[in-house]
């Protein structure tokens, strides 16, 4: 089938080669057309070189539609055979999707959502993340649902007077979710609780939130809590097979990272972390030291002359000393 959409494809643009002949016609023959004993000639040759580009224009724009709905079918199917669907497989449907007409998309958007997205309120917000931007139908009902949805939950939690109600509030539906797809009154009400920055904190740790504890930090970027907030975000954040080394901690203390620059060339190490950002940059045949906060930092060093990837990893400062050894001598330009 493909291959007949390529073939009314290619007759779309021998239109056009038409179109091209006919304007040579016209060029090689122009004193003719004024010729009143020629005009049959004169106008078949103004008939093809006007309605050709027009013709292959809308033959070529048919093929491509086709070959685009046929090609996000089979991505349908693919994905909708797997046994999970995952992230990447939903962009890949997505982008797919975006290349459809609209009258395609129209047709389309709704096995999308039979097939790939359930029906409960965090599934309908997991389809918005994906297609909010479409002026469809059917995302329009699922936009209005959602709203009414999220909505009504809200104001069922906030008139409760069992202030640990709260706790079940993300089991219902995710903060993120709620943040982004909420009617904008139901937003405004719940950040009128947060006009000063104790009371902030005090629904952050109400919903025992990660993505507002990033809120907090947006909103209060010096505040009293700042610490207490990243240390939540960089317990979940950091890699789960460091469990067992979390820092539950206030972060007191310094960690001394060292790095040996055996080579001959300059390298940088670049750390990212908790409380502290920078870069130190340790010249060829030396060491350097530096003391960070207590934390959890991303860490790499790099030379833009040693034949190596360099080191990228994260590590756990919680006191004590970290050493690197950089041994690679060898430049590019010897390769």
């Amino acid at each position: 089938m493909n291959f007949f959409y390529s073939v009314i494809n290619l007759v779309g643009f021998l239109f056009y080669i038409a179109a091209g002949f006919a304007a040579i016609r016209a060029l090689c023959t122009y004193d003719y057309f004024f010729n009143k004993k020629e005009w049959k000639s004169t106008s078949f040759v103004l008939s093809i070189l006007i309605l050709s580009p027009i013709l292959g224009y809308c033959i070529r724009d048919f093929a491509q539609h086709q070959k685009e709905l046929l090609q996000f079918k089979e991505i349908v199917k693919q994905e909708s055979s797997k046994s999970e669907t995952n992230n990447l497989s939903l962009m890949r449907i997505c982008g797919s999707f975006s290349d459809l007409s609209e009258k395609d998309k129209e047709e389309q958007i709704q096995i999308v959502f039979e097939k790939f997205y359930d029906s409960s309120l965090n599934g309908k917000c997991a389809f918005l993340n994906q297609y909010n931007d479409e002026n469809l139908e059917f995302v329009l009902k699922i936009k209005k649902d959602v709203k009414r949805e999220l909505a009504s939950i809200y104001n069922i939690y906030d008139k409760s007077a069992d202030i640990n109600s709260w706790s079940n509030f993300q089991s219902v539906v995710t903060l993120k979710n709620f943040l982004e797809h909420a009617p904008q009154e139901t937003i405004d009400k719940e950040f009128s609780k947060w006009d000063t920055d104790d009371s902030a904190w005090n629904r952050v740790i109400l919903l025992d939130s990660i993505y507002l504890s990033n809120v907090y930090l947006s909103r209060f970027p010096r505040g009293l809590h700042e610490y207490e907030a990243r240390r939540i975000i960089l317990n979940d954040d950091f890699d789960p097979k460091y469990d067992s080394y979390r820092i539950t901690s206030n972060f007191d203390g310094t960690t001394t990272i060292e790095v040996i620059n055996r080579s001959s060339y300059p390298a940088e190490l670049n750390y990212d972390g908790t409380f502290a950002k920078g870069y130190v940059s340790i010249s060829g045949n030396s060491r350097k030291s530096i003391s960070i906060p207590n934390g959890y930092y991303r860490i790499s060093i790099t030379s833009q002359k040693l034949h190596t990837r360099g080191i990228h990893e994260r590590v756990v400062c919680n006191g004590g000393y970290i050493p690197y050894d950089l041994e690679l001598q060898r430049d590019y330009r010897t390769h």
